[in-house]
This record gives structure tokens, C-alpha cells and sequence, in this order.
């Protein structure tokens, strides 16, 4: 006979008598993110807690990368998925970020430069830019002359699914820091939890399954699901099983209000939230895009696309017009908008302004599929073939030999609408 399972007791939190403050990949504004200076910065700094995102090497260690490749904040190339560690402690994760930018630095050594004469003469400088392991992060937090708390992020999706979060249990608990497992007691069919949680970390990830693994893992390990927007079909605040606490995975201060322009249109008009502009953005079915022909004159086409994660996706055959113009200049602009439908003074058009960059990363890739199917159905379903998009639904459109997918990171933003106004988002 099988047994009952028994439900676990959610534990009890108690919230602290005051708002934590956390650093983001570290002193991240002061040091390049995701350094061993930058987290040493931030406890300096007072700092409640430090955030830290997660990947695993090919060779099974976790190492602070925020990024699915190292092309950003390091000197070299390629996914990390595909490195190990050997290879990653190769690079240099420090230089790339300008510390001496600022007209008054605030620490003397960001006004160094390694030049002979200063040899011997700055020992305690630290010079290491190899990448940080989530293990010599964990040292210096647990050496820390004052308890700190960590906010670790686990990256999906991921060649590596599951074993991220296995390991990062496995690593917490040599640390102590992982509560203990389930227990079993003289009968084998009955289990039971820690009662008293250290708490001292906790792992945040916009996957609810990566936080089901560590529920099932760790059950007292706290867990926050990082969200953008209400999930589909739990409009009424519910979370999934296994979470507990859901967090804002993005919140850009200097962006809740645009700034209006008087000099094109209404002074008095009043500046829309950029939470509206962002939504019409997700929710517009056809757009179009500019690109620029290496004669220097537009090019303007409709396409359909997806507005993922802060950035707009589209997808264009290599023949096509627009992407031989991309091949020689990047920069785009791209707009939607009702103004018009139902009178010239009424709606709102938005004009998008940035960079094209490929996806080609197989797992980018599906999150991008899939959203396309989500949005448009079967009009638009694509399957990941190599570095591409290869049309499997019968829209009519012409895509063979495959669609080359791009992202558009907003520079500026401008909306033009109701009451004859201009509002401008800088990024």
C-alpha cells in the first residue's frame, strides 16, 4: 500500500523592520559587475545584500555571468555554456568597464594606470580579472566582518536545465547555507523539514521550474520568482506551486515618466507612464521598420514581430532588402500606433530607435519561436534550425532557406498621441 504523502508547513517569514538594500551584480555603477572588487565595493559600501546571476561551465562549476555569452563584459567571445573554467579564468572581466570616466574618482587607484614606474608601488591593487566562481563569492560573503545576505539568479533557459540549480544546492549546503534536505525518519514513508532556516541566501529565477528544483532540493531554501508582467492565466496574483514570493525582474527608476517636448506639441499635455507605451508595444500586431540603403535613402516595410524582454524581435530572409541593408548599417527605427483610425488627434504612434543585432543562440531562439507562436498562433510558427528560423505555418510568407533573427535594443523611444504630445524615453 502506498502511503499518504504528508503537506509540507510553508515555514514563516518574518520581514525585516526595514527595506534591504541590495547590489546588483555587485558595486556595479563603481566597479565592473560581477567582480570580485565589485561585491568587496558593495559590503564596504553598506550594503544589505548582494545579487548575483549564475552559469554553468562545461565542466559542471558556477560562475557569476550574467550574460548567456562573455562578449560584454569580458575580452573574449562565445556562450559560457561552452567553456570551462580553465577557459573562462583566462579572461579579463575587469578592463572593459571604464572606472576613469568620472572627472573626480572616488578612490585613488581608479586613477592608476599600469605603467612601470608604478611597479611594486600599489601592491594591494588588485589586478585579477578572470571570472568569479559562485564559491569565491560565498567566502567573501560568509568572511565578511557583518552579515550579509546573497540574492543568487539562476539563468534560463540553459543547455544545462536542472543540474544548475543541483549544483548550486550542492554548493550552498557545503556552505551550510541550504537548510536541510528532506529527512527520513525510522519510517521510511514519513518525511519532515528543517524547522529553523538560516535564511542567509535566497534564489531568485523568472523560470517557476528552476524554483520547483530547488523547492524539491532544498525545501527551505527561500525562493522569489522574478516576473515582468503577470504570468498568463494567473491574473488574480496566484503564483506556482513551489513559489512563494514574486519579485519585479526589472525596475528602471529613470523610466517611469518620459519627458515631454513643447517644442512639438502641447506643453500642458501629460507625459504617458512608459508601463503603456511598453504594453502597447507587446500587444501591436503590425509594424514597421526603417532600415537604411547603402545609397543612404529609407527603406520602410511592414513585418510582424514580438516585444520580448525590453527589446523588439523580427526575423528577415537573407535575400530580402532590409537585410542587406543591415549587413552594411545596423541602426533602425521602427514604429506602430492607432493615430489616425478614428481622427487625426486621436491614438498613439510610437517610434522605437536602436541597433539590430543577430540571435543566434539555439535557446534565445526557441523563447523567441515560442512567443512568436503565442502571440500570432498559427500564422506564425517557426522551428530552430541551426542559427535560424524555419517557417512550419502557412502565413504565405517566404522564408526558405531560413529567416535570420534580430533584436532591437531601444536607444530612444518617442510617442506621439492623445492631446497633440511628444514624449521622448532615453535609455
Amino acid at each position: 500500500m502506498t502511503p499518504e504523502r504528508r503537506r509540507a508547513t510553508p515555514i514563516p517569514r518574518i520581514p525585516p523592520s526595514r527595506p534591504l538594500v541590495a547590489a546588483h551584480r555587485g558595486a556595479s555603477g563603481l566597479v565592473a559587475e560581477h567582480t570580485e572588487l565589485a561585491y568587496e565595493a558593495a559590503i564596504d559600501s553598506g550594503a544589505d545584500a548582494l545579487e548575483c546571476d549564475v552559469r554553468l561551465t562545461r565542466d559542471g562549476h558556477l560562475v557569476c555571468v550574467h550574460d548567456r555569452t562573455v562578449n560584454r563584459t569580458s575580452d573574449g567571445v562565445g556562450p559560457v555554456s561552452e567553456m570551462d573554467l580553465a577557459r573562462l579564468d583566462t579572461l579579463d572581466f575587469s578592463s572593459w568597464y571604464d572606472t576613469t570616466s568620472a572627472e573626480w574618482p572616488d578612490a585613488a587607484d581608479r586613477r592608476l594606470r599600469d605603467e612601470p614606474y608604478l611597479a611594486g608601488v600599489a601592491p594591494d591593487r588588485h589586478t585579477a580579472g578572470g571570472v568569479l566562481t559562485l564559491e569565491t563569492l560565498l567566502g567573501l560573503v560568509r568572511d565578511a566582518s557583518r552579515e550579509v545576505r546573497l540574492l543568487v539568479e539562476t539563468k534560463h533557459p540553459t543547455r544545462y536545465a536542472g543540474l544548475v540549480e543541483k549544483e548550486l544546492v550542492r554548493v550552498l549546503r557545503r556552505f551550510g547555507w541550504a537548510g536541510r534536505p528532506w529527512e527520513v525518519t525510522e519510517r521510511a514513508s514519513v518525511r519532515r523539514r528543517a524547522a529553523h532556516p538560516d535564511g542567509r541566501v535566497s534564489v531568485m529565477s523568472f523560470a517557476p521550474v528552476a524554483l520547483r528544483r530547488v523547492r524539491l532540493l532544498a525545501p527551505d531554501l527561500p525562493t522569489v520568482l522574478l516576473m515582468d508582467r503577470l504570468m498568463r492565466g494567473r491574473r488574480d496574483g496566484g503564483l506556482p506551486a513551489g513559489v512563494g514570493v514574486a519579485g519585479p525582474g526589472r525596475v528602471d527608476l529613470s523610466m517611469t515618466t518620459g519627458k515631454i517636448d513643447p517644442r512639438y506639441g502641447d506643453p500642458s499635455a501629460t507625459a504617458p507612464p512608459w508601463d503603456d507605451i511598453e504594453r502597447l508595444l507587446t500587444d501591436a500586431q503590425l509594424y514597421w521598420i526603417i532600415t537604411v540603403r547603402t545609397n543612404g535613402r529609407p527603406h520602410a516595410v511592414p513585418l510582424v514581430g514580438v516585444w520580448q524582454d525590453g527589446a523588439f524581435a523580427f526575423c528577415t530572409g537573407r535575400e530580402e532588402q532590409k537585410q542587406r541593408n543591415l549587413d552594411a548599417n545596423p541602426y533602425v527605427a521602427l514604429t506602430t500606433g492607432t493615430t489616425g483610425a478614428s481622427g487625426w488627434n486621436v491614438g498613439k504612434d510610437i517610434v522605437v530607435e536602436g541597433t539590430a543585432q543577430r540571435v543566434t543562440a539555439a535557446d534565445a531562439l526557441q523563447v523567441l519561436a515560442d512567443a512568436w507562436f503565442a502571440k500570432y498562433g498559427e500564422d506564425w510558427r517557426f522551428e530552430v534550425r541551426g542559427e535560424e528560423f524555419v517557417e512550419v505555418s502557412h502565413s504565405g510568407g517566404s522564408t526558405e532557406g531560413g529567416a535570420l533573427v534580430y533584436r532591437v535594443k531601444p536607444a530612444k523611444v518617442i510617442a506621439f498621441g492623445d492631446a497633440h504630445g511628444q514624449t521622448t524615453y532615453r535609455f
